[in-house]
């Protein structure tokens, strides 16, 4: 890769992300939302609350991600790379153009009456214009990452992902090994000895020195 690198050289719909992205940015943190009371104070509100912040915080990912690309640091994607800038730019600007209408009705805890004044902001303005564009650079990375063929792909991938990943081995089962023998059986107690019966059939003890009969 050359120590330069001309923008220009990149698809339409990136140099959007790039540009609109870090334009969009910029202007949440202009006045988003405005008050002026007449004779009395005024004051604003940046675009960082809400979905703004969360819009904001996608900014940062979609500038991080196309560096990334521009430097060659994502090859190791899996994933369609168009289609995930298109999923932010997308979800940047459908952030972005809640986050306008929420300044339309926003009302900051002042209650409205004669001599109060207000209402969006031009930041309010700078994020619907933004986030227009990034919604239409949303639309020129889909076509290029192959529309709805690109969508059934990714979830492909998602499946077969899902399906690669081993099931946690079942716990082995010992068996008995072949050449150990079973343990001997246990052996009967002796039998007590036979106690002398006479020849009358009876287990009374003759006296010493009697004769058997």
């Amino acid at each position: 890769m050359s120590g330069t690198f001309d923008v220009k050289s990149l698809p339409l719909y990136r140099q959007i992300a790039l540009f609109g992205g870090a334009l969009l940015f910029i202007s949440l943190f202009l006045p988003w939302w405005r008050v002026s009371i007449t004779g009395g104070p005024s004051g604003s509100e940046s675009g960082w609350n809400g979905l703004g912040t969360l819009a904001g915080l996608l900014v940062i990912l979609l500038i991080a991600w196309e560096v990334l690309r521009v430097l060659g640091q994502a090859a190791q994607v899996k994933f369609n790379q168009d289609l995930i800038t298109a999923a932010l730019a997308g979800l940047i600007a459908l952030f972005g153009v809640i986050q306008f209408i929420r300044a339309l009705t926003y009302g900051g805890g002042i209650p409205s009456g004669f001599g109060v004044s207000a209402g969006p902001g031009f930041g309010a303005y700078l994020i619907l214009v933004f986030s227009l564009a990034l919604g239409y650079a949303a639309y020129l990375a889909f076509q290029a990452a192959g529309g709805p063929a690109a969508l059934k792909e990714a979830q492909s991938q998602v499946q077969g992902n899902k399906a690669d990943t081993p099931e946690p081995a079942a716990a082995p089962v010992s068996e008995p090994r072949a050449d150990v023998a079973p343990p001997a059986a246990e052996t009967a107690p002796p039998a007590p000895p036979a106690e002398d019966v006479d020849a009358s059939g009876t287990d009374e003890e003759r006296p010493p020195g009697t004769p058997a009969s």
